[in-house]
């Protein structure tokens, strides 16, 4: 079994498709994405790719873009925010998130789950300053068996 991440194309992937997704999941509206594409805008997520500078009409309709998706998860677009219910529930698995694991007859210890900072570290501009819940639990312990 393989796990990984879809972001493989930085010309493509992540910033360069983000305009798309969020107008296709209805978070902008189209004349928005009309004004981005029309004018050729274009951002890159993985720093340095692209040293090309935006004109200021594009500069605007990308904070316009972001700020409407601001307190969206790029991983569940579906998912705007965290209910205080899976942080208040998840305090056992904060006070202790090391798992174990037998391989080759020897124990290993992994981290459970992940919040988005962790699982996303380069993503500054995504860090909240609100508590993240802790996501994948059940998913790192299954995968450590």
């Amino acid at each position: 079994m393989m796990v990984g991440n879809g972001a493989t194309r930085w010309d493509v992937d992540v910033e360069p498709s983000f305009p798309a997704t969020v107008r296709w999941f209805n978070i902008i509206p189209a004349e928005l994405l009309e004004k981005f594409d029309s004018n050729n805008c274009h951002y890159y997520f993985y720093p340095g790719y692209s040293d090309e500078r935006q004109s200021l009409l594009c500069d605007a309709t990308w904070e316009k873009i972001n700020s409407l998706a601001a307190n969206l998860n790029w991983y569940d677009l579906y998912r705007p925010v965290y209910p205080d219910t899976l942080l208040t529930a998840q305090n056992d698995l904060k006070a202790n998130r090391i798992g174990e694991a037998i391989v080759n007859g020897e124990v290993k210890t992994f981290r459970r789950g992940y919040t988005m900072s962790e699982y996303t570290p380069w993503a500054k501009h995504l860090k909240s300053s609100k508590e993240e819940p802790i996501l994948g639990d059940y998913f790192t312990s299954y995968m450590n068996r």
